[in-house]
Parts: structure tokens; C-alpha cells; sequence
């Protein structure tokens, strides 16, 4: 029967560990690139909608509040500064032709401050209109509907 030696058993120990070792450590190395992109929307389009109407304007009157609700056709929301409003440029009415015509020039508009970004459904409101007292004769701006327009910035 075979004995070993306390030296062949030191050597095959040392053997097995450097085997083992170099095992524990051996792997492949490889290298790679790939490339792939990115899509952007379009902008979709927004719509300012008037709210309830505007009554009770009057020479030298206060100002009515202006407000409405905003339709976006994207599902994301869009930054707004402003909505800009305005009373139609080209609006005149002139039911008696021997006074003045009522002109958008008759009227006073201000903008309404959102500083947010918007979606179908928000509101936006604090802009106002008012007709002015032009010291002359304004009766062509009885019961008419002003004609407004809004932008956005």
C-alpha cells in the first residue's frame, strides 16, 4: 500500500491551488458597438376657447374679466406665457351711418398670465376688456357683440 510523504502531499497540494487558481481566473474578453436613435414629436396645436360671455360694457366703464379653457390636440402639455387678447382689428359697426362707427379702437384689452404649461381642459383666466370713454358720441357701440381674438405667447 502507498503512503505519501508529507512532501508530496505539500507538492500536489501546491499543484491543485495553482491549478484552481488559474481556473478561477481564465475568461474571454471581447469588444462591441451598437448604435440606435431617438424621435421627437411635433408640436400639436393648441386652441384658446373663449369662456362664458363678456356683458355689461359701458363708456368708461370697469373692465370685464376675460377667461376660457385651452384644447390641445397632443397627449403631452406645451409651455404658455401669455394669452394675448385682442378686439377683432378689423371690427367696425356702423348701424347709423351719421356717427361714429364703433371700432376696436373703441376698446381696451389686457393679456392673461399662465407661465405654465397647458393641456385639453386647463383654464387660463385674468384679462380683461373695457370700453373706452373717447369723449364723443358712442352710441354705434350699443348692443353689439365685440368681436375678440387670443394668441398665445
Amino acid at each position: 500500500m502507498f503512503k505519501p510523504s508529507k512532501k508530496s502531499i505539500v507538492v500536489g497540494g501546491a499543484a491543485l491551488l495553482l491549478i484552481g487558481t488559474g481556473t478561477a481566473y481564465a475568461y474571454w474578453t471581447v469588444t462591441g458597438s451598437g448604435s440606435s436613435s431617438a424621435q421627437t414629436t411635433t408640436a400639436g396645436t393648441l386652441t384658446v376657447v373663449a369662456g362664458a360671455p363678456v356683458t355689461g360694457l359701458e363708456p368708461g366703464g370697469s373692465a370685464k374679466l376675460v377667461s376660457g379653457t385651452f384644447t390641445y390636440s397632443s397627449t403631452t402639455k406645451v409651455y404658455v406665457k401669455s394669452v394675448v387678447v385682442q378686439v377683432d382689428p378689423t371690427f367696425s359697426t356702423q348701424e347709423n351711418p351719421d356717427l361714429p362707427a364703433c371700432t376696436a379702437a373703441d376698446f381696451e384689452t389686457s393679456n392673461a398670465p399662465v407661465f405654465t404649461r397647458v393641456g385639453t381642459g386647463d383654464t387660463w383666466g385674468g384679462a380683461s376688456i373695457r370700453l373706452l370713454d373717447l369723449q364723443s358720441n358712442q352710441d354705434n357701440c350699443q348692443d353689439v357683440a365685440v368681436p375678440l381674438v387670443f394668441s398665445t405667447t
